[in-house]
This record gives C-alpha cells, sequence and structure tokens, in this order.
C-alpha cells in the first residue's frame, strides 16, 4: 500500500490517547496466588487525538490527506507527538544523520550498538524516542557514547525485523509509520466560520 505524505502544518490540538498496546497472557495458581506471565512479542503504537483546527487551504490539505488514506488501506509517517529531539546534549549538536547500526542484531533484540556519533557525549535519555527500519522505539536508560563515537541504546519494544550492519537511525523528529483505524477516516466538523476539525484515530502499521 502506499504511504501518504503528511501535509503541512498536520499537528493535534488534543491528544487523548498515545499507548504501546502489549499483549501478555498471566496464569494464577488457586492454591498458593503464585503467577505466571507470558509477554508476548506483540506491541504495537496507537493513537487517539484531535487535528488542529483549519481552515482555508490548510483545511483543504487536511481533507486531501484523509481521503487519500483510502480507509484503513494506505499508511503515512507520523511525528511523535509532543516530542522532537533528543532530551539531552545532543540536542545542542543538529541533526546527526550518521548514526548508525554498528553490529548485526536479529529480531527481538531490545538493545543495539551504535556508531558514527560525536564521542564523549550525553546521547539519549532514558525516555527518549527513536526510529529504525521504520520502526518506533522507546529509551528505557541514560547512554553516552564512548570516545570511539559508539553507545549501547536499550529500548522497547524489541525489534520486529532484524537490523544490519550500517540501519540508519532517527533521532531528531523520529516518527511512527501507521494507518486510519477508521474505514470512514475522511469525515470532519464545520463551526463557524467555517472552522474544520477532525477527530483522528491510528494504529502502527505492520505489514507480513
Amino acid at each position: 500500500m502506499a504511504i501518504i505524505p503528511v501535509p503541512t502544518g498536520f499537528g493535534f490540538s488534543e491528544v487523548t490517547r498515545f499507548q504501546l498496546m502489549r499483549a501478555s497472557n498471566q496464569m494464577r495458581s488457586k492454591f498458593t496466588g503464585a503467577r505466571q506471565v507470558l509477554v508476548y512479542p506483540f506491541a504495537i503504537w496507537q493513537l487517539e487525538a484531535k487535528l488542529v483546527e483549519a481552515d482555508g487551504a490548510k483545511a483543504g490539505r487536511f481533507r486531501s490527506f484523509l481521503a487519500q488514506l483510502d480507509g484503513v488501506a494506505n499508511k503515512f509517517r507520523l511525528p511523535v507527538p509532543g516530542y522532537y529531539r533528543p532530551s539531552t546534549i545532543y540536542s545542542t549538536l543538529g541533526p546527526d544523520d550518521g548514526a548508525r547500526v554498528k553490529d548485526a542484531m536479529e529480531a527481538r533484540s531490545q538493545s543495539l550498538s551504535i556508531w558514527a556519533l560525536h564521542p564523549n557525549r550525553a546521547f539519549l535519555a532514558e525516555g527518549d524516542f527513536f526510529t529504525i527500519n521504520d520502526e518506533l522505539k522507546i529509551v528505557t536508560a541514560d547512554v553516552a557514547s564512548n570516545a570511539q563515537g559508539i553507545a549501547v541504546v536499550s529500548f522497547k519494544p524489541g525489534l520486529r525485523k532484524p537490523a544490519p550492519a550500517g540501519t540508519p537511525i532517527t533521532i531528531f523528529n523520529p516518527t511512527i509509520l501507521m494507518h486510519s483505524d477508521d474505514d470512514d477516516a475522511a469525515t470532519w466538523n464545520l463551526r463557524p466560520p467555517f472552522r474544520q476539525s477532525t477527530t483522528f484515530s491510528a494504529s502502527e502499521a505492520i505489514e507480513l
């Protein structure tokens, strides 16, 4: 399916839900109360939000985008709501497009060795985001680069696909590959003087 560009000015007046949905199974003994938990690798990002109100040409771009999604069929790369760049000193160095995977990692891995960084710098902080292979990850521990410009980053959820050596990662303005949850995504409300508003729901796009 096609990836539809997010239009200029696209944003949210309110995000009512932004979550990482997980799947697990819990079994608890009726005799002792002890439990066993199985956590499945399934994990997807989900969003419910209200688009900023718009009129004129901006509203037209929003309508066109919603129509081009063809309901749940097509995808789009959505910037992470409320986040732009690392919360460390690394954010003052400007976008670094050279950050890449140093050692190949298999699917389900939850850490990566990253190289081509500025040396001896606080790189990413716990709770920061990055994108790899169109998968959004959240950093689970503070990490800094060493004198060789290498850092080991721990994150959730685990990789869905292998990450070969040299795979780039995006730490400035990371995105989520998503699709609309609604067959009737091309829906909007109007109020005088012709201000357009839309409630929007989407889930991370995972293809076979």
